[in-house]
C-alpha cells in the first residue's frame, strides 16, 4: 500500500544537515508532508539534535502533525533492531523469530562449491548473499526451509569456516535441502532460519563429520515433523 519510496543517499554532507533544516528542506519543501509518525526513542538531524518536541514545534510553523508511536515490549525490554541484531549474532533464531513476528531470512544465488557434501552424501547448496552486508546469524548448523518453484522445502544450514576441511577466512552458507536433487546452480533461493542445532567444530575425520551430520538429520527431521 506505500505508493512511493524515497531513499536518500546518506553521505558524509548529509550527515551534516541541521535537523531544522531537515524538516523544511526535505520534509516540506520537497515531500510535501501532512503527518509524520516517528519512533518513541526518534533523534534527527546533526549530532541526532532533532526529536519529538522540536518536530512539534515545527509543526505548528508548517502545519503537519506528528504522531509518535510507543515502544513494543516483551520482557519488558524493548523490541529494537539492536537487540534483534544481537540475538541473530549470538544464534538465538528462535527468539529472533519470535519479536521479527516471523522466520529471519537470507536471500542469495546458489554458487558452485567444492562439491564435499555431494561426496558424502549431502549434497549442498552454497548461497552468496546478495547484499555483503547481509548479518548471517553465528556459526552454527539449523534447521530452515526455503520456498521452490511454489514448493516448500526442509533442510539444515550451515554457516562457518568449515575447520575439518580447510578453514575458510570469511563464513560460507551451505545448506542440505531433504528430498530434493534438482540442480538450482543460479537460482535465487530464500532460506528461512526456524532454529539452531548446534555449534560448528571441527571433527577428527571425514567419517566423524559424516556420523554426526546424519545426527543432525535425524534431530532437525523429528522436529520438523513435530511442529507440522
Amino acid at each position: 500500500g506505500i505508493d512511493n519510496v524515497w531513499i536518500i543517499d546518506f553521505n558524509q554532507n548529509f550527515s551534516q544537515t541541521e535537523p531544522e533544516d531537515f524538516i523544511k528542506k526535505y520534509l516540506i519543501e520537497k515531500s510535501g508532508v501532512s503527518e509524520i509518525l516517528i519512533g518513541y526513542d526518534h533523534m534527527f538531524g546533526r549530532n541526532r539534535d532533532g526529536n519529538i518536541e522540536l518536530m512539534k514545534e515545527m509543526s505548528g510553523i508548517y502545519d503537519f502533525t506528528v504522531n509518535q508511536i510507543s515502544a513494543f515490549i516483551d520482557s519488558k525490554i524493548p523490541i529494537s533492531s539492536t537487540r534483534i541484531r544481537n540475538l541473530i549474532e549470538n544464534s538465538e533464531i528462535e527468539e529472533t523469530n519470535k519479536l521479527l513476528g516471523r522466520n529471519y531470512n537470507l536471500l542469495g544465488k546458489v554458487i558452485k562449491g567444492e562439491e564435499r557434501g555431494r561426496k558424502m552424501g549431502f549434497p549442498t547448496a552454497n548461497i552468496l548473499p546478495d547484499n555483503p552486508n547481509k548479518l548471517l546469524p553465528g556459526n552454527g548448523v539449523y534447521i530452515v526451509k526455503s520456498e521452490i518453484e511454489g514448493q516448500t522445502y526442509y533442510g539444515m544450514a550451515n554457516i562457518g569456516l568449515r575447520p575439518t576441511f580447510n578453514n575458510v577466512k570469511e563464513p560460507i552458507t551451505e545448506v542440505y535441502i531433504f528430498d530434493f536433487s534438482k540442480e538450482i546452480y543460479s537460482e535465487n533461493i530464500s532460506i528461512e532460519f526456524i532454529k539452531k542445532l548446534r555449534n560448528e567444530r571441527k571433527f577428527n575425520s571425514i567419517e566423524q563429520l559424516e556420523i554426526q551430520i546424519q545426527k543432525d538429520v535425524e534431530v532437525a527431521k523429528n522436529f520438523i515433523n513435530e511442529v507440522n
